[in-house]
Formats: structure tokens, sequence, C-alpha cells
């Protein structure tokens, strides 16, 4: 909605003298209009991340990458997220945004369910791992424990080959 509000008001910049709110509240001043064009960039990848979930049938394996994008995307190193340069009023709220997705969503880097179905899903595999900050071999050797732990021994041998590639 922000969105398209903004790109109407650049198409036809005269737009807000037509809105009745800003009659009696004054049109969008430039830092305004610059902060919700930074929001723009912060909430981004939440809309993405809401659509793949809200469209895919097989999500499991994409909450960690999901997870970790959302952390980086609220990053203000510009080494982590490239769009950080672009973000000058909204800093406050980028840390904000960052914070809470890491307090509400840092448990799933530790869970090995998660896990399992982020390595098994063909499209992730091991990519998230060196992006999580985590120990390649050690959270393969975490994810092979559980999975051998719940299978039957005819099965193990299969699991521990297919782990390994």
């Amino acid at each position: 909605m922000i969105k398209g509000s903004l790109e109407a008001i650049e198409k036809d910049p005269s737009i807000q003298s037509k809105l009745n709110s800003c009659a009696v509240h004054g049109s969008l001043t430039a830092i305004q209009i610059k902060c919700l064009r930074e929001l723009i960039i912060l909430l981004g990848p939440f809309k993405l991340a809401t659509d793949a979930f809200k469209k895919e049938h097989e999500t499991f394996g994409l909450v960690i990458p999901f997870c970790l994008d959302l952390v980086n995307k609220c990053s203000l190193d510009p080494e982590v997220n490239p769009d950080a340069r672009s973000i000058i009023s909204c800093k406050t709220e980028a840390k904000a945004l960052q914070k809470s997705v890491k307090a509400r969503l840092s448990y799933v880097l530790n869970d090995s369910l998660y896990l399992i179905g982020s390595i098994l899903d063909p499209r992730i595999k091991t990519s998230f791992i060196k992006a999580g900050g985590l120990d390649e071999k050690a959270v393969l050797k975490a994810v092979s424990d559980v999975i051998l732990s719940r299978y039957p021994i005819t099965c193990r041998k299969k699991f521990q080959t297919s782990l390994k590639c």
C-alpha cells in the first residue's frame, strides 16, 4: 500500500493536494516520503517471506533461509545488506526489526527438525549453514544423529550416505 501510494505521488505530484487527508493534515514532506521509501526497503523482505509461505506447499525447508534473510535484510552493515546505505532515517526501525526477528525466530537455528527440513530440501541443502554462522560439520553430524535415532537400522546406511554428499 505504501509503495503504491508513493508510486502514485511520483507519477502525479499534485495528487497529494487532491486527497482529503492532506487538506486536514497537510501534504507529506520530503523527509516523510524518504522515510516511507526506507520502510519499503525494510519491509519488502517480510512481504516476500509472507508471500512465499502463503504460496508454497513445502515451506518447512524455507524457514531457516528466510529467517536468516530477514535478519540480514534488517542489518545496517553494507557488507551483509547492500540496501543498508539507503537506510538513513529509519535506522532505529531497522535495528528494532532485526532485534525482533532474532528474538522471535532464533530458536529455529537450534531446532533439529528445521535443520533437517532445510538440509533435505533440494532447493536449500547446506547453503544456509555458513550464512547462519554455524559449523557445517557439526550441523550435519547433529542432523545425522537425529535422523539415525529416529529410523530403523535398515535405513541408517542410506541416510548416512545421503548426508555425506
